[in-house]
Order: structure tokens, then sequence, then C-alpha cells
């Protein structure tokens, strides 16, 4: 905290703490706002993580032997923004991990998120051609009117009136 209050101090910039397969809670997320962090970004699993990325490089077979259980620990990004949402604190949330299209778009925003991440659907596709991307970005864009108008939502916002738990896709909370 003395670190991130010292940055803050010297460099007169907005914070953005990013909190990696953990877990924050209310209380952790109050102490940092305390200290002037302007954003959270709570990532959940199901997203790329670091034992993910060590298993990617050319590493001896027992360092990935090491690495093996790790790449199912964490917590989902919904159970910690559920906690989260419950603050009575201003939060600027960005949810990533294990959103995969619009729908978790949608939810991510329900339980208070600003912003998500979709970054393991477009890594793949992103090494050969950057219009797959960008045609993937299109459709989720395009998902989220849908979901705005099948809810009655003229804003990205107001999707935040929206219960969208009763989702099977949802079901585990």
């Amino acid at each position: 905290m003395d670190v991130i209050e010292k940055c803050y101090r010297q460099l007169s910039v907005q914070i953005l703490v990013r909190e990696v397969s953990g877990d924050f809670g209310p209380t952790a997320a109050k102490y940092l706002l305390t200290a002037a962090v302007k954003w959270l970004e709570k990532t959940g699993f199901g997203g790329t993580n670091w034992s993910t990325i060590e298993l990617t490089r050319h590493i001896p077979l027992l360092n990935r032997e090491i690495f093996q259980p790790f790449l199912t620990l964490g917590k989902s990004a919904c159970e910690a923004l559920s906690k989260l949402s419950q603050l009575d604190e201003p939060l600027s949330l960005i949810a990533s991990g294990g959103v995969r299209q619009s729908l978790d778009v949608a939810h991510y925003i329900r339980l208070g998120a600003k912003m998500t991440g979709l970054a393991q659907p477009n890594l793949s596709p992103a090494i050969e051609f950057s219009s797959v991307v960008i045609e993937g970005i299109k459709i989720v864009s395009e998902q989220l009117r849908k979901t705005m108008l099948l809810t009655g939502k003229l804003s990205l916002e107001k999707l935040i009136e929206v219960n969208l738990l009763s989702s099977p896709r949802f079901k585990q909370l």
C-alpha cells in the first residue's frame, strides 16, 4: 500500500490494481480505494493465467508437472464481483477471465463491472489474422446490442438492472 500511495503522489496518475487468480474482497477493495486506487481488475478462473503461459514455454517436463495443478486454481470473476458489488463504495471494476461472449460481458456489467477483458477467444486468431479478431469484436458488440434490445435497456449501464442470474449459463452462482 505504501508503494501504491507513493506512486500516486509522485506520478499523479490513476492507479489500477489487477488481482490475478487470488481473491480480494470488500475489505481489501476499501483499503485500496483509500490509497487512491481508481480501478480494480478482478481476473477469474477461465482466463489466461500465469500457469498456462508458463506451460507454453519450452520448459522441462518436471516444471510442466509442477505447474499443472495450478491450471484450475482460483475463483471465477463472478464470485469476486458478487462480493465487491455489495460494497457501498463507488468502484471502477474491470472483470476478466472466463469471458467468452456477449452474455458473459452483460453478466459482468450486471455485477458492477464497467469494463471486461475478452482475451482468450482472441489469442489464437490474433496470431494469424487481425481481421478475425476485429470481426469477433463486432459480433460481441452486436450481441450486446441485442441483449439491450431484449432486456429493454437503452445503455450498457442500464444492464445493471437486469436479472441475468436466472440464465442457465449462470446457474452455478
